[in-house]
């Protein structure tokens, strides 16, 4: 009987974990996710409460679940405040079953960070960047399609 409770405990407790949403600052984010990372980068820069943000997400998900592999990953970077993340950006990565890695950035003073990421980005999101191999190669602030998104990845695959 005990075993059976802990099985269903175990089971149970794994379907609502769902995917983490990794909380790291930018200096951490930077250096981990970019500058040290080999291949094809997808950077895109979120927040629950962002509608074509919203919109586009599937785009990346889809793009993941085609290309994901020791070269090409995307990477999920949710902006909601950080006295909400917890409330908004996990459950709405666990409801709507994200597989991309998603990290919360929680540096509470953007303009510190923003002209690192692109000198010409204003701070408005959605913002999506390509990097290859650390390098980046693709900037657009703003929503994009999934057609933008392939087309663009297929340029910066032959970089």
């Amino acid at each position: 009987m005990h075993t059976a409770l802990l099985f269903i405990a175990l089971f149970t407790g794994n379907l609502v974990s769902g995917q983490e949403v990794i909380d790291k600052d930018f200096n951490s984010f930077y250096k981990e996710e970019i500058t040290e990372s080999k291949g094809i980068v997808i950077v895109n820069f979120w927040a629950t409460w962002c509608k074509p943000c919203i919109t586009e997400l599937p785009y990346f998900e889809q793009i993941n679940a085609e290309m994901k592999s020791e070269k090409f990953s995307v990477c999920l970077v949710n902006l909601d405040f950080n006295s909400k993340y917890k409330t908004s950006a996990v459950e709405f990565v666990r409801n709507k079953n994200l597989k991309s890695e998603v990290i919360h950035l929680n540096d509470t003073d953007p303009n510190k960070w923003i002209n690192k990421i692109d000198s010409n980005w204003t701070g408005a999101i959605p913002a999506t960047l390509i990097y290859n191999n650390g390098k980046k190669v693709f900037f657009r602030e703003g929503e994009i399609t999934y057609d933008e998104l392939k087309s663009e990845i297929n340029k910066s695959n032959k970089n």
